[in-house]
């Protein structure tokens, strides 16, 4: 084989290493998105939570999203699909037995139509009508979770080269004024 076979051969390896898809999860940050009353057309306002402010047998005081960042480092994707999973730490209303953490209540996925080249992007997860249920049947059970964790990976493709990556986030909550 001659050099200048050798070499082309190499540039083509080298193009197709490089234009291969690569997701990178580089974050995800909880937050409460309320809206003013009244104010209908305005945009919500997102604050970034630190622990969520909430009684045992409370309700949330809008809606609780979780606001994933990615980067493709990449040429251009098509059909991106994002699962993430919602579970709690949970411990009886009386403390007689410390917390622990139970099986993921909810079940999730974003589909992402196409994420551009080399673009980053922020996806809001929105599970927070599935956590507000699961907060007022572990009430009624004598239960209220210590903290929520969400864990979040983009689904494999046949052409990935890079390993699996599962973020997670965890979420105390707490009682206000405590």
């Amino acid at each position: 084989m001659g050099n200048s076979l050798r070499l082309g051969l190499t540039l083509i390896a080298l193009l197709g290493a490089s234009a291969r898809a690569e997701i990178a999860l580089e974050g995800v940050q909880w937050q409460l998105v309320r809206r003013e009353p009244g104010k209908a057309l305005k945009p919500p306002t997102a604050e970034n939570l630190s622990e969520l402010p909430v009684e045992p047998g409370g309700r949330l005081k809008g809606r609780l999203w979780a606001r994933l960042k990615l980067l493709n480092r990449g040429p251009e994707l098509d059909a991106i699909l994002v699962r993430y999973s919602v579970s709690a730490k949970i411990a009886p209303l009386d403390k007689r037995q410390p917390a622990s953490w139970a099986l993921p209540f909810m079940l999730g996925d974003r589909r992402l139509p196409k994420v551009r080249a080399n673009a980053p992007l922020e996806i809001p997860l929105d599970p927070s009508d599935d956590v507000g249920l699961y907060l007022k049947n572990i009430f009624r059970e004598g239960y209220w979770p210590d903290e929520l964790k969400i864990e979040v990976m983009v689904q494999p493709r046949r052409d990935q080269k890079t390993p699996l990556k599962v973020l997670e986030s965890i979420l105390p909550l707490k009682a206000p004024g405590k």
